[in-house]
């Protein structure tokens, strides 16, 4: 969605697969409202909390080890991968349904 909105803007940015970055240069915030820019920010924290470029390359052991010690899965039950990945793919998936909206109307 930020690689989306920044193309929008400029067509010669080069962000590669930095997050913070891209929302800066997707400047999304200035589509939505207050709250929704409220509530993109809170979901922005988390994926940039959670996920790291890096991690794709992970195996599921190392990944469980990796958000255990990282203090990721603390207060979470059971298995601590679906945990946090489901914590961030909701985060995620926030930030696309509130800029797929703003996408549609400009």
């Amino acid at each position: 969605m930020f690689r989306a909105f920044a193309a929008r803007r400029k067509s010669d940015f080069d962000e590669r697969h930095d997050l913070e970055r891209l929302y800066e240069t997707s400047r999304l915030s200035e589509y939505v409202s207050e709250g929704q820019t409220e509530q993109i920010g809170a979901a922005f924290s988390t994926v940039l909390s959670t996920w790291h470029n890096s991690q794709r390359y992970f195996d599921y052991t190392y990944l469980r080890t990796y958000f255990r010690k990282s203090g990721l899965s603390r207060g979470m039950r059971g298995d601590p991968v679906k945990a946090v990945t489901k914590q961030t793919l909701e985060a995620a998936l926030k930030i696309v349904s509130i800029g797929e909206a703003k996408w549609t109307p400009l």
